[in-house]
This record gives C-alpha cells, structure tokens and sequence, in this order.
C-alpha cells in the first residue's frame, strides 16, 4: 500500500512538473525573447573596454593575439582599435565599416550581406534588438531549446538574400540559431549557416558578467568554417569594461 502511494504521489509530481513546463514554455514567445534581450540594454548607453583576441589556424603553432580597445555607442556605432602587433583601425556605424590600416590607407565594405542582416552591433550589445523582427523571419526552436536552464533558440532566416555571382555567394549566411540565456537577456551561442544547410561559424559565450545591471558576454570563443576546408579558432577577451562613460561621437570618426 505504501508503495502504491509513493508511485502515485511520483506519477502526480511528474504530472505536475510537465504541466507546468508545458504551461511556462506556451507563455514564451519569440517577441518575449527579443524584448527580454532588449530590456537587458535599456540602460546602457555606451560601452569602453580593452581586449585581446587569439586566432589559430589548425594548431595552436600558428597562433596570433591581438590586443586593442573596443568602443559601442548607441545606437549603431563601433570602434575597434587594434594596438598590437599590428595597428589598424575598424569604425562601424549601422551598415558600414570602414577600415584604416597604419600607412593611412582607408577602405570601406557594408557588412549587410557579410552578416546575413544581423549587424555586428546586434549580435550581443545593439541598440535595438527588436529589429530583428524587420530583417527575419524567426521562429521558436522547441527541439533546441533547453527549457529547464531557461534557454531558447530561435532559428533566423533573412526575408531578403543577396543573389551575388561570386564565389562568395555560396557562403551568404541564410540561416541564423541564436540560443538566448532567457535569464539574462543574452545571446549565449549562434550558429551561421549558408547554402545548403552548410555551418559558416559558430560562436559560444563562455563567461558572463553583470555590470551596472546589465548582462555582457565576456569571453567568446568562435569557429570559422572557411572556403578551403579549414577552421579558424579564435577567442575574444574582453578587459576592464566601463558603461555609461560618455563617449563622444567624435570617437568615431575616421581621419
């Protein structure tokens, strides 16, 4: 008698506990996702910190480290200085980005079509994440979600693709799974895909910090699946971050 009790009170608990998941998990929505994301930056208006970024190719022989500030301001600019072992130079306001190499020599690229829509300041600190919802066409991924731990993943496919004639054109990324700490607001992994369902990058938060209430990314590792068959390693350090200093737009311009 008293086993049947306890099998029954598990069978009730288990009952219960799906039901609510089941409950919890009908109540999250992709715009709940990207309004959690955007309530994580409502406070945050710019962003000042060092970084180092190490970068190999098949082994870790051929390693290169890079050390450089790193500059956001809202609602669409980026600075990127790099101090060693080369100095160059990366300003990127909305779409654009133009870079400046040590001899002086300056050269611009839009990053739309690189990104597949999703602009570099999108990605972990943008100004207005809901945007995404103009560019894409998201979905809930329930298979990939982990509901327990309050992760979901929502799969992004661009509503307008660049039909480029180029050899690149095969590597447009036309298709995006963000996996966002619900917690947090932040995206924690992102997987690029191009034609043919074919893996172009993989991104993965591994540390976390909480300054001034807001939630940033620490330390990022990346793999990069490049045209030859080769990988690229690389991870992103960022140092002695600072919110809220009062950068000028001035920071930004590229003379």
């Amino acid at each position: 008698m008293v086993k049947k009790i306890i099998f029954n009170n598990v069978i009730l608990i288990a009952i219960v506990i799906a039901t609510i998941n089941s409950a919890f998990s009908a109540d999250i929505t992709v715009n709940d996702i990207i309004n959690k994301m955007q309530q994580n930056l409502t406070g945050m208006n710019d962003i000042k910190s060092g970084a180092v970024a190490t970068t190999y190719m098949g082994t870790q022989l051929n390693t290169m480290t890079q050390k450089m500030n790193y500059y956001f301001k809202k609602p669409d600019k980026i600075k990127i200085e790099i101090l060693t072992p080369v100095k160059q130079t990366m300003v990127i306001i909305g779409e654009n980005m133009t870079i400046k190499t040590v001899d002086g020599k300056i050269s611009t690229m839009n990053l739309k079509q690189m990104m597949g829509g999703m602009g570099m300041n999108q990605q972990y600190f943008g100004a207005d994440m809901t945007s995404m919802l103009k560019n894409y066409n998201i979905t809930l991924d329930e298979t990939l979600s982990d509901k327990i731990n309050n992760i979901y993943t929502m799969t992004l496919v661009p509503k307008e693709v660049s039909q480029s004639s180029s050899t690149m054109g095969a590597f447009i990324p036309l298709k995006i799974e963000i996996f966002v700490d619900y917690n947090k607001g932040i995206i924690i992994k992102q997987k690029i895909y191009s034609k043919g369902n074919t893996p172009m990058a993989i991104t993965e938060v591994k540390d976390t910090r909480q300054i001034e209430g807001i939630w940033f990314p620490i330390i990022t590792q990346s793999t990069t699946f490049l045209p030859n068959n080769q990988q690229m390693q690389s991870e992103m350090r960022f140092e002695n971050v600072q919110v809220n200093t009062g950068i000028g737009d001035g920071e930004f311009e590229t003379k």
